[in-house]
C-alpha cells in the first residue's frame, strides 16, 4: 500500500511561492535600489544640462524616459511588497490600474500595437481588497485579453473606472476575432465562476487565454457585488465589474 501523501494543488502552490519565488523576490527590493540610484544621478545632471541648454531636444525625450523606468521600478517594488500580503486594505482602483498599464509597457506588443482607450474618473474612492489579488488578477486578465487580439485586425483595449451612489464600476473591452462557438458559451458562463472553471477541466480544447481569463476573473470573486460578461458578435469582449466602496 502506496502511504506517499499527495499535496493538493494549494499547499503545492505555497510552497513553491516560499521555497522558489520570495527567496527570489526578497532580492528585487536591493535590485530597485541599485537601479534608482545611478538613475537618479542620470536624472539630475540630466536636469542641469537642459537648464544650461534649454533649447536642446535631447533633454526633455530623456527625462521622460527617466521617468517612465522610475515608473516601471516603482510598480515592481510595489508588486514584490505585496507578494505574500494577504492584509485587506483600502484599495485606489485608479492608481492601480494606472501602475497595471505601465508595467505592460514592458510588453512591445502592448505598448506599439494595441490602441488604448483609457478613462479613469479623476476623483475615486476606495474599495477594500487584498492588493495582489485585485493587482494580479488584473494584470493576468489584461495579459489574456492583449494575447487573444493577436489575430485581430484592429487591436483595441477600453478600461474605463466610474464611481456612482455606493459603489464603483470598473468596465473592460477588447476586440477578440477567433472566439471558437465553445469559447463563447463559457464566456456567457463566466458569472458562474466556479462553474466556469470547472467546465475549463472538461473542455481541453480551450485556449490558454481563455483559461488565464476566467481565472484571473475568479480572484476578484470575494470583493465584487455584480459580474457581467458578455461577447457582442463574435469578436467584441466586454466585461463590467461592480465593487462596493469603503465604508
Amino acid at each position: 500500500m502506496n502511504n506517499n501523501k499527495i499535496d493538493s494543488p494549494e499547499k503545492q502552490t505555497t510552497d513553491f511561492l516560499k521555497d522558489e519565488i520570495f527567496p527570489l523576490a526578497n532580492m528585487i527590493p536591493g535590485i530597485v535600489h541599485n537601479i534608482s540610484n545611478p538613475l537618479t544621478i542620470i536624472k539630475i545632471r540630466s536636469q542641469i544640462l537642459q537648464n544650461k541648454m534649454p533649447d536642446s531636444p535631447i533633454f526633455p525625450a530623456l527625462l521622460d524616459n527617466i521617468n517612465k523606468i522610475e515608473n516601471i521600478l516603482g510598480n515592481l517594488a510595489e508588486r514584490i511588497s505585496n507578494l505574500g500580503n494577504n492584509e485587506v486594505r483600502p484599495i485606489n482602483l485608479k492608481n492601480l490600474i494606472k501602475n497595471e498599464l505601465q508595467f505592460l509597457e514592458a510588453d512591445m506588443n502592448f505598448k506599439h500595437k494595441v490602441t488604448k482607450k483609457i478613462d479613469l474618473q479623476e476623483s475615486q474612492p476606495y474599495i477594500l481588497a487584498v492588493y495582489r489579488h485585485l493587482s494580479d488578477g488584473l494584470l493576468a486578465a489584461l495579459a489574456a485579453l492583449i494575447r487573444m487580439m493577436d489575430s485581430s485586425d484592429e487591436r483595441i483595449l477600453g478600461i474605463s473606472v466610474f464611481a456612482q451612489a455606493d459603489l464603483i464600476t470598473l468596465t473592460l473591452t477588447a476586440t477578440v476575432n477567433g472566439l471558437s462557438a465553445e469559447e463563447v458559451r463559457l464566456f456567457a458562463r463566466l458569472s458562474q465562476f466556479q462553474d466556469a472553471v470547472t467546465a475549463l477541466s472538461n473542455r481541453p480544447s480551450a485556449s490558454p487565454e481563455l483559461q488565464l481569463l476566467i481565472r484571473s476573473f475568479y480572484s476578484f470573486k470575494p470583493y465584487i457585488t455584480d459580474y457581467s460578461p458578455s461577447i457582442a458578435g463574435d469578436n467584441l469582449f466586454k466585461c463590467t465589474i461592480t465593487f462596493p466602496l469603503e465604508k
